[in-house]
């Protein structure tokens, strides 16, 4: 049955029922601690939080080629 406060099962970490969460790892980028639970992203020796791999995430492109530039292409 979901918690009466935050409606979640587990609860939500802001709920005053929940039970206080055990840190894992701190992410190596923004230091912030990765509880236990969380999903974060091991690279090599490095662990990184859900946040910092969102916020580093970038999508290919091929870029357009100038063709009127003075290079002599």
């Amino acid at each position: 049955m979901a918690c009466e406060y935050c409606r979640m099962i587990p609860h939500h970490p802001r709920c005053p029922e929940a039970s206080e969460l055990k840190i894992i790892y701190y992410c190596s980028e923004c230091k912030e601690p990765i509880y236990e639970g969380n999903t974060f992203y091991p690279i090599g020796e490095l662990k990184y939080c859900s946040d910092c791999i969102h916020d580093c995430k970038q999508v290919a492109e091929v870029e357009e080629l100038d063709w009127n530039d003075d290079d002599g292409y």
